[in-house]
């Protein structure tokens, strides 16, 4: 089992329905993503932790751009073949 350090945030981005992606979606993803970030940041927490399954190629593309390393699952999605866990130091 991971050790994770506390304070740590689960960042869970609402998944949406978006057409194929573009650059100005990417950017959109992005920005929203660094928004939730922010706001973890603000509130003291020292890290984000997500989840995303392995068929979601997008947002595994997306999270490693944004400087989310691969974890091992924790809570819920441990032991969840299909759940890939990130994580990334916001302080």
């Amino acid at each position: 089992m991971a050790q994770i350090d506390l304070p740590t945030v689960p960042a869970h981005p609402v998944p949406t329905y978006n057409q194929p992606a573009t650059a100005s979606s990417n950017k959109a993803k992005s920005d929203q993503l660094a928004e939730l970030e922010k706001w973890a940041a603000e509130l003291g927490y020292n890290k984000c932790v997500l989840e995303t399954g392995k068929k979601q190629p997008e947002a595994i593309a997306l999270y490693k751009r944004s400087g989310y390393k691969i974890i091992p699952n924790y809570g819920q999605y441990i032991g969840i073949e299909n759940s890939v866990c990130f994580e990334k130091a916001i302080r």
